[in-house]
């Protein structure tokens, strides 16, 4: 395990930490004894996260960012960087969803989920690895979805862009493995967070939802074990699986799932 890395002394930097699984993660790392820089649009909401995460480890720090912007990633990054010394871990977790038929997408919509979602994970990156590289010492983990492997309907914009988030994150981890610096894609399934309060969601066959809390301990369970993948619940590997001998089957399955919020012909 040549990337495992102990999250107690890490310096750890979490997008979209001002609620959900960001949130989750944030307070776990720091509870794990890790310095954690928490990063989210909302100033306000983001200090709400900051107080748990500085009972436990008093340095941590709060940066107000849009990670869609490069140049506000950049300088979010610098003023990390400035303050805690480095970044050791970076949780590029920050996104934005929308249930709604494709028809009915705007192109606003649609280039804030690609930008926020997708680009936003590779500004990060982009900022955080020269650092990494020079120490040859880092963990970039990736937060996809279930959606990166099954695509259900009424998320098509947001489903692709957890398909990119794949293929970024494992084409990366080739490339970064040599200066020892470890790759992690989180395949988080519905998760108890506003997300899923939408209303399209309830007219879909609603499966239990799990905390917040058990996708941060997978996290930081990750981050300490070198895994590369990891699947919340890990039951959820299995339709994964199924998809690639049977996806006939899978594919049935998904628009049984979704058919009362689809079109009727």
């Amino acid at each position: 395990m040549a990337h495992a890395m102990k999250v107690e002394g890490a310096v750890c930097l979490v997008t979209g930490a001002s609620s959900g699984i960001g949130r989750a993660t944030a307070i776990a790392l720091a509870r794990r004894g890790a310095t954690v820089a928490v990063c989210a649009r909302r100033k306000e909401k983001l200090e709400e996260t900051l107080a748990p995460c500085r009972a436990a480890a008093p340095a941590c720090i709060a940066v107000a960012c849009d990670v869609s912007d490069p140049a506000a990633v950049d300088a979010m990054v610098e003023e990390v960087i400035r303050t805690l010394g480095r970044v050791d871990v970076l949780v590029a977790n920050a996104g934005v969803g929308r249930y709604r038929l494709f028809a009915d997408e705007t192109v606003d919509s649609i280039e804030e989920q690609v930008t926020t979602n997708l680009l936003g994970q590779m500004f990060c990156a982009r900022a955080v690895l020269p650092g990494m590289q020079e120490r040859r010492r880092g963990r970039l983990v990736f937060v996809s979805s279930t959606n990166g492997r099954i695509p259900p309907p009424l998320q098509a914009v947001y489903d692709a862009t957890k398909f990119g988030t794949i293929g970024f994150a494992e084409g990366l981890s080739y490339e970064v493995k040599a200066f020892g610096i470890g790759v992690t894609i989180v395949y988080p399934g519905p998760i108890d967070t506003e997300f899923f309060d939408a209303p399209e969601f309830a007219r879909m066959r609603t499966p239990k939802k799990i905390p917040a809390e058990r996708v941060a301990d997978a996290i930081v369970r990750a981050i300490e074990r070198d895994r590369f993948e990891v699947s919340v619940p890990a039951l959820l590997t299995i339709p994964s699986k199924m998809r690639a001998l049977f996806p006939g089957m899978v594919r049935r399955g998904v628009a049984g799932y979704a058919k009362d919020a689809l079109p009727k012909p």
